[in-house]
C-alpha cells in the first residue's frame, strides 16, 4: 500500500492518503481505490478547515486519478460531498489542495510507501 501524509504548510500531520494496490508499491497513471485515514495528531486543527476536512472524509473509499507529466504527479480524487482533492508535485515533495466551491483548503504533502 502506498501512502501519502498531508500536513499543514507548518508541517502538522493532518492524515494519510492511503492508495489500494499500486504497481509495485508505485503509484503511476491509472485509477485506484484510495481512503484517508488517521486524524490532526493537534486538537487545535480538529476545528480547523484543514482538519475539518480530513475529519469528514476519514475512512471513506474514493477513486483517484493519477497521471504524470515530464516527471511530475497529478492525482485527483472527486468526493460525493462536492470536494475535490487534488495533489501535485515530483518526488517525495507534493502539494495538495482541496475545494468545494469557493471554500479551499491546502497544504504539504509527502509522499512514501
Amino acid at each position: 500500500m502506498t501512502a501519502i501524509q498531508l500536513l499543514t504548510d507548518a508541517n502538522e500531520p493532518l492524515g494519510f492518503l492511503l492508495f489500494a494496490n499500486p504497481a509495485g508499491g508505485q503509484l503511476v497513471a491509472g485509477e485506484y481505490g484510495c481512503i484517508l485515514a488517521s486524524f490532526p495528531v493537534s486538537v487545535t486543527l480538529w476545528d480547523d478547515p484543514r482538519g475539518r476536512f480530513i475529519l469528514d472524509h476519514k475512512q471513506r473509499e474514493f477513486r483517484a486519478v493519477v497521471t504524470s507529466d515530464a516527471g511530475e504527479i497529478t492525482i485527483r480524487i472527486d468526493m460525493d460531498t462536492g470536494w475535490s482533492l487534488e495533489l501535485k508535485g515530483k518526488g517525495d515533495g507534493m502539494r495538495w489542495v482541496a475545494q468545494r466551491g469557493a471554500e479551499r483548503v491546502a497544504g504539504k504533502a509527502i509522499a512514501g510507501r
